[in-house]
């Protein structure tokens, strides 16, 4: 019985002494996820969205903004002496809107912030500074770094809003790309691509002012529906088209993007056209009811000038 009551001992014993090793092994084995693929592949599959610039890193390393709307005669882009008015931001809500998303609206800055427009006295508030702090996609998109939504422009009735939903749809996420005055004139905008390649290529803390506008409304599409590069490609030739000169559509057609005609959805779109889409390719604040729960809409493109502001 001593004998067997040494055997049972050691066993334990070499059993305890293996059991770190064993725990370390059991870890090593386990399928590891890469900090590229977060915080989408490893948290929550319904908020799956494009990648974004800086994920490689931890999370921690993605940049953040807040997003200052000051319009074309607050931008300072006008020349003369500028009236400052208080600085209005991007703020995301937690309200849900009747559209499948949660609302937005311009709120003003949050005080901490390093504003162009002057800044609202007492309005330090973390719950605020958080909902107005976003993160660029690289694809253009812009998202929401309280809930990883994305802002998406979706139809309610006869009017669009822009409100925050899941970057997989449904709804459109919209992509923003950026115009820059060239030497302060509105004469001469400068493309600059999407809001994140103008941050980056610029390297700037507070940057702008910039025409921020949406990708396919200046394209000319009023009812964006596609995510790809380009907007609309769903065009087909009719039997018998030729490239010869007196038949050839264009190289938008050729290259399969929709006739803007085929967009139309009743005779006001036919009367206005593709100008007005141009035109209307901006972001403005709605009046005080909003629409359908979010407070954010299509406005002008000239005047839908925005710095952004690099949170370090």
């Amino acid at each position: 019985k001593r004998r067997e009551m040494a055997a049972l001992v050691f066993v334990v014993a070499t059993a305890i002494a293996w059991l770190p090793t064993i725990r370390a092994i059991a870890v090593s084995q386990q399928p590891r996820v890469s900090p590229a693929d977060a915080p989408f592949s490893c948290c929550d599959e319904l908020v799956k969205g494009p990648r974004l610039r800086g994920s490689g890193k931890n999370a921690s390393a993605i940049p953040l903004f807040a997003i200052e709307r000051t319009g074309l005669q607050g931008s300072g882009l006008m020349g003369g002496e500028i009236d400052r008015q208080p600085a209005m931001c991007l703020t995301a809500t937690d309200k849900p809107d009747r559209v499948g998303g949660f609302g937005m609206r311009l709120q003003p800055c949050e005080s901490s912030f390093d504003t162009f427009g002057a800044t609202v006295p007492n309005n330090k508030s973390p719950e605020l500074r958080q909902q107005q702090l976003f993160v660029l996609g690289a694809d253009g998109s812009i998202l929401s770094a309280g809930t990883w939504l994305c802002v998406r422009r979706v139809r309610c009735g006869d009017r669009f809003l822009y409100d925050l939903g899941r970057c997989d749809g449904p709804g459109y996420v919209a992509i923003y790309e950026v115009d820059r005055a060239a030497a302060a004139s509105v004469d001469h905008l400068m493309p600059l691509g999407t809001l994140a390649q103008a941050v980056k290529m610029e390297s700037c803390i507070n940057c702008g002012a910039y025409i921020l506008k949406e990708r396919c409304l200046t394209r000319g599409e009023r009812y964006p529906s596609s995510h790809g590069r380009t907007c609309g490609e769903h065009w087909q030739g009719k039997p018998g088209f030729t490239k010869l000169p007196s038949t050839y559509v264009g190289d938008a057609i050729a290259n399969g993007r929709t006739a803007i005609e085929d967009t139309y959805e009743g005779p006001y779109d036919r009367i206005v056209g593709v100008e007005e889409a141009n035109e209307l390719a901006g972001m403005m604040a709605t009046d005080f009811d909003g629409i359908c729960g979010s407070y954010i809409t299509d406005g002008p493109t000239m005047d839908s000038v925005f710095y952004v502001h690099r949170q370090v």
